[in-house]
């Protein structure tokens, strides 16, 4: 058995489920208008009708099968690059099927809607550890961190759906295994979770090693034992190798991956230190450090909320393992990678707001506790606020611009037939790195039928799916308003006991 302290939780940190606090529920509501609301704004902002790059490639394939009726369950399963993205495919035929056409901007849409759900839900899971007050502050940074456009790249992307499942079912799967026992039906839905992880991107292959080593340290800190439990550690571990040994190698971005202890270590060291640089990073981790070492030093029942915020810590960190070995001279800490890294941030931040409820001993002990987080989060909010600025605005407008030249490019190649309006261009001046390839995209009869009317110009709309895709993008700001609003009463109504 482990040596244990006397820290605990306050009394009222981990709530009974059965009750319904009104100040967190209108708390977690104001976090989603607030982060939905943004989302919107951008979208409304810098989103495109052209398809881009990555999405191109996925249409020949899955668009042609689909079309001509040849479809099978196996083509979902084609690998895109590293990745299995089964849930993406199947979402961009069901948005053909909705629309009529090939709508990149519905799909953001979707992925915005998604992707708020997913944050929401797991910042108020994570909250579950603190009393009301904190809980609620704890939404209130999370909707003004996700608020902001860190992660633009996905946001303006409809392709990006993978990211987004793979982090929901990812951290639903960790939900259920909090509690759970081996074998017991939350056990097998974890495990199916897991592996429907997989199946949104390569880095789901290692959601299940999270587990394994959850479960192990439960056992040695003595809340776990017997078989059936070493068994399923066994079969999650069957498992996880089977899914790492089933990512392909691509030979084309070998460059990219981590060559040497050298390069892993600094890409792992950036990763791990956003929004900071390194080596002032390794204070952004540092109050969920100290909750790890705690919670193992006094371990709680199998069914503890903070099991789960443990766990998530685990994830972020299994993530900060898989960037650098497959991206370490890629850009890890892009725009792409950052809405993981967010989901970190905010587990962090909990575990120093719990912190702030612990007893720690004498009110000199407490009162320096209390001191180094508010420096910490000052620090944060410090980091946070140079990265929005100095690497935001330019790159939002430059994706802004270029989708426009884009967009006028490909819709003048349609109408006229001009090959000037695709070659010779800049890379950012059409829509896919290959004029040629794209050009073999933009000739055939089945991808031009499907192109949205807005490069066609054909007229022809769904009245339907337009009107909703324009009510939703003119709620933008009154969905912001109505966030701040429901923040202020949710704060409001938490002083009152």
């Amino acid at each position: 058995m482990l040596k244990v302290d006397r820290w605990s939780p306050s009394p009222e940190a981990c709530p009974t489920p059965a009750t319904l606090d009104i100040p967190r529920l209108i708390g977690g509501v104001a976090c989603f208008f607030t982060i939905l609301g943004a989302k919107l704004w951008l979208i409304h902002y810098a989103s495109n009708p052209t398809p881009f790059w990555d999405e191109w490639d996925v249409a020949d394939f899955m668009f042609h099968a689909y079309g001509e009726g040849r479809l099978t369950i196996r083509d979902f399963f084609q690998t895109h690059n590293e990745h299995l993205i089964v849930f993406t495919r199947l979402l961009m035929l069901l948005g053909v099927e909705i629309s009529g056409y090939w709508d990149v901007v519905l799909e953001m849409i979707v992925n915005a809607i998604a992707h708020t759900v997913v944050i929401t839900l797991v910042v108020a899971r994570l909250a579950r550890v603190l009393d009301r007050q904190r809980a609620i502050f704890a939404l209130i940074i999370c909707g003004a961190l996700n608020a902001l456009p860190f992660s633009w790249e996905n946001t303006l992307w409809g392709f990006m759906t993978q990211v987004y499942l793979l982090i929901g079912f990812s951290l639903a799967s960790l939900a259920c295994f909090i509690g759970s026992t081996a074998w017991s039906p939350r056990w097998w839905l974890g495990t199916a979770l897991a592996t429907m992880s997989f199946f949104s991107g390569a880095s789901g292959a290692l959601t299940l090693s999270v587990v394994i080593g959850l479960f192990l340290l439960q056992i040695l800190c003595g809340r776990r034992a017997g078989l059936r439990e070493w068994l399923g550690i066994a079969a999650h571990a069957a498992l996880t190798i089977a899914l790492v040994l089933s990512i392909p190698r691509i030979a084309g971005h070998e460059p990219l991956r981590a060559h040497g202890v050298v390069e892993f270590l600094s890409a792992f060291a950036g990763v791990a230190s956003w929004p900071a640089k390194p080596p002032f990073g390794l204070l952004v981790y540092l109050p969920a450090t100290a909750f790890s070492i705690r919670l193992i030093r006094k371990p709680p029942q199998l069914n503890d909320d903070q099991w789960f915020n443990l766990a998530v810590l685990g994830w972020i960190t299994v993530q900060f393992v898989a960037l650098p070995l497959g991206r370490a001279n890629g850009a890890p800490v892009s725009s792409r990678y950052l809405d993981t890294l967010q989901i970190g941030i905010v587990a962090s931040l909990v575990s120093a707001l719990s912190l702030l409820a612990a007893r720690v001993g004498s009110i000199s002990a407490q009162r320096a506790v209390a001191a180094s987080i508010a420096l910490w989060f000052l620090l944060l909010t410090f980091w946070a606020g140079h990265d929005a600025y100095f690497h935001l605005r330019y790159p939002i407008e430059v994706r802004r611009q270029t989708a426009v030249t884009e967009t006028n490019n490909v819709r003048g190649y349609l109408t006229t037939g001009d090959v000037s309006y695709l070659t010779p261009k800049p890379i950012l001046d059409i829509p896919y790195p290959s004029a040629e390839r794209l050009r073999g995209f933009l000739d055939d009869a089945t991808i031009r039928s499907l192109l949205p009317p807005d490069l066609t110009l054909d007229g022809t709309r769904e009245a339907v799916i337009e009107s909703l895709k324009t009510g939703l993008l003119q709620l933008r700001y009154v969905l912001l308003g109505l966030g701040g609003l429901l923040f202020f009463a949710a704060v409001r109504l938490s002083r009152v006991r």
